[in-house]
């Protein structure tokens, strides 16, 4: 029976196409919607209707005639949207004139199709809300559209209920071809029932380490602090050896020098060890100085790297020169 009636829509869609074609001659339609027309034809023929069916319908969109409707039903049917198809067809046999000879192939096309389209039939549940909607598949449904199966294509399909103040909720709906779904439809609960969250549990804030009222020097301070008052040590000790040497200059020097009155008279030997003892004694002033220094500047740090201690670097003038200490509190 379905091999008899494909027979009779191939022969129906070719004279859809003639009729068509004529038809848009005699009331010079769009020359847009009939290149849509053909390239539609063309993609059909080659198995090809995932690109058919949009030629169809923009050609329909520009330039609505019946031939164009029927080859789209058979487009739609095709891919498998029955609801589709059905509607097309029955779209066509609107338009077609009562003695147009493709009205019979329209007429049982379009009744066979309806026994094929699966239908979806959404009921409220008792003490629904008011103010509750329902959408399927996008689609808002009124009031009217509920409590009636409604034609829709097989597949999955999917239904969103809302109403005020309360949680959506949705169903996932499976829809077989011939057959006719019931499904009673509800919002979720209302948003005042749900308990609220359970709180997420937190850390305890972590105490900040105290602050030392002062920071510790590290190790490597006391230990600049040996440095620099070994080298103050060795200052000290350059110092005294050049005092040394120098007083033994000065002995020489009066050993060859003879005093006249308040000068001294001296030969060659007093004049080398007069010189000398002076660079001797400079040289010890200087010594003493920086190795005082240095000594005192150990001490410093070495004390400083103590956070109990308080230190501090002192100098005192003295009449032959400067003495230099540490003063610190413990």
């Amino acid at each position: 029976m379905r091999s008899i009636v494909k027979a009779v829509l191939a022969k129906a869609l070719l004279g859809a196409v003639l009729c068509a074609s004529v038809a848009r001659a005699q009331r010079g339609d769009s020359a847009a919607a009939e290149q849509l027309f053909t390239a539609g034809r063309e993609a059909f023929e080659r198995g090809d209707y995932a690109t058919a069916c949009p030629k169809f319908e923009e050609s329909q969109r520009l330039d609505p005639a019946a031939g164009t409707l029927i080859n789209l039903a058979a487009c739609y049917e095709k891919v498998g949207r029955l609801a589709s198809a059905w509607e097309a067809w029955r779209s066509a046999l609107q338009v077609l004139p009562p003695g147009d000879e493709r009205r019979p192939t329209v007429e049982r096309m379009a009744a066979a199709m309806e026994k094929r389209v699966p239908r979806l039939h959404l009921e409220l549940a008792p003490g629904a809300p008011p103010g509750t909607r329902v959408a399927r598949d996008a689609v808002d449904l009124g009031a009217a559209s509920l409590g009636v199966a409604l034609p829709v294509d097989p597949g999955r399909h999917l239904v969103i209920v809302t109403a005020p103040d309360h949680l959506e909720r949705r169903y996932d709906v499976q829809v077989s071809e011939g057959q006719t779904t019931k499904l009673e439809v509800a919002p979720g609960e209302k948003r005042s029932a749900v308990p609220p969250p359970a709180p997420v549990p937190t850390k305890a804030p972590i105490a900040p380490a105290p602050t030392p009222d002062r920071v510790e020097a590290s190790g490597g301070t006391r230990t600049l602090g040996f440095v620099v008052a070994g080298a103050g040590v060795l200052g000290v000790a350059v110092g005294s050896v050049s005092g040394i040497l120098a007083l033994n200059k000065k002995s020489e020097m009066l050993d060859d020098c003879q005093r006249i009155g308040d000068r001294y008279q001296c030969g060659s030997s007093g004049l080398d060890a007069a010189d000398s003892g002076h660079t001797l004694a400079t040289v010890s002033t200087i010594a003493f100085a920086v190795g005082a220094a240095g000594i005192a500047g150990g001490v410093y740090l070495i004390l400083s790297s103590n956070g109990h201690a308080t230190t501090a670097l002192a100098a005192r003038p003295i009449a032959n020169g400067t003495t230099f200490g540490v003063v610190g509190r413990y």
